[in-house]
């Protein structure tokens, strides 16, 4: 018998028992029968997702993460590839790595708010799956892989700022093993900074691929498709063979802890290093006045986006787990749904962190500033231009009346 199907006294879900068994059905029948996901999902939507505030609000939510994440990521995509080729000089930051790492978690931003969010939109606009099965299982699969790389970027970024500090600092510790890596690259050469930006992605593809892929040992893992009981496309997760286990709440688990702990220890042993050094006069020897307020203030931002980072996805734990809570329906709806939608402003925080850092405000300035110019300057010549020709026109019929 299918394992989806395996489970006995299904809970007593009022005019909603359709949707639990449907939802927990083999994945070739819901690939297969494209037009009964399509009539379920408009018949399963949740009755808490209806009521016309909760709507609006939900939208306007994910319209306002969306807006600022496509405007910030994109300025700062702009505005550091700007400053990085025009005026390299002015930012002596750039010799260091992490700014490009930073680009890169700007664009994981980026692709999210652009794959993500907007058919979830649709989706709530239309109280229903408003596309087929298939695109719903590629977008969520996208989705995830695109979420879970996003955290590793995050994790890699604490990991190398770890290690830059321990060698600028000369302190011994267990990183001495990866001394060979340089911390400061030469401008051509990019094989590093590659490397660090490809590593997150084949590690979140490694997360996701018993979702992916639909293994079913040791356990069922589940599948990328329309969630009919949340109204979601995310996972669609069987019922469990083992009582109080979830088999996505322990993949988003793992996902999650490992880059916490790696953040959290990173930069716990940077401000215990940093902080031995200012009180037996280190730093002075090591870095110039303006150079160690640069990093103290890039620390400072790191410190602040990873703190995000907790602040947005930590509750989320709570939220994959709730599939195998025995909870009332309607509460396991309304904590998914608001969980997610708290989780979902971590895309477009970033950017906000970044405009109380000096270096990155002088960066959006003369970027805009640049482009304001520009604009302004082509106007102006296409108006010359077009008042010349008036001019010439004027002369020309002149001199024909003449």
């Amino acid at each position: 018998m299918d394992e989806y199907n395996n489970f006995d006294d299904p809970p007593d879900y009022p005019s909603k028992g359709d949707c639990y068994s449907f939802s927990f059905s083999s994945p070739d029948t819901v690939v297969s029968e494209l037009d009964t996901v399509v009539n379920l999902s408009m018949k399963c939507y949740p009755t808490i997702m209806k009521i016309p505030a909760v709507k609006i609000l939900l939208i306007m939510n994910l319209c306002v993460v969306m807006i600022i994440g496509v405007f910030g990521n994109l300025l700062t995509l702009s505005s550091v590839s700007y400053c990085y080729v025009k005026c390299k000089r002015d930012f002596p930051g750039f010799d260091n790595h992490v700014y490009i790492l930073m680009l890169h978690l700007s664009l994981c931003d980026l692709l999210y708010c652009l794959v993500g969010l907007p058919p979830q939109i649709y989706i709530y606009h239309s109280e229903g799956l408003p596309y087929s099965a298939h695109i719903c299982k590629i977008l969520s699969s996208v989705r995830n892989l695109i979420a879970y790389a996003d955290f590793l970027s995050l994790a890699t970024i604490a990991l190398l700022r770890l290690h830059a500090t321990v060698k600028r600092f000369d302190v011994f510790c267990f990183f001495k093993t990866f001394e060979k890596i340089p911390c400061h690259l030469p401008c051509p050469d990019i094989t590093w900074p590659l490397l660090y930006c490809t590593m997150p992605w084949l590690l979140s593809l490694v997360i996701i691929s018993p979702i992916l892929f639909e293994w079913k040992t040791p356990v069922d893992w589940g599948r990328y498709g329309y969630n009919l009981i949340f109204g979601v496309c995310n996972t669609v997760t069987p019922k469990y063979s083992m009582s109080g286990i979830s088999p996505n709440g322990l993949i988003y688990t793992i996902g999650f802890f490992v880059p916490f702990l790696a953040i959290n220890i990173s930069y716990c042993c940077i401000a215990r290093i940093m902080a031995a050094q200012e009180d037996g006069g280190g730093q002075g020897q090591n870095l110039s006045t303006s150079s160690a307020a640069r990093q103290r203030n890039l620390h400072i931002t790191l410190t602040r986006v990873c703190g995000s980072y907790a602040i947005f996805t930590g509750p989320l734990i709570f939220v994959q787990w709730i599939e195998a809570a025995n909870l009332e329906l309607e509460a396991m709806i309304a904590i998914h749904t608001f969980g997610f939608a708290w989780y979902w402003w971590i895309y477009a925080i970033n950017f906000i962190v970044y405009m109380r850092n000096q270096d990155f405000r002088d960066m959006y300035r003369r970027f805009l500033g640049d482009v304001y110019t520009n604009i302004k300057t082509r106007i102006k010549r296409m108006s010359n231009k077009n008042g010349q020709n008036s001019i010439y026109q004027l002369n020309a019929f002149k001199y024909m009346q003449q």
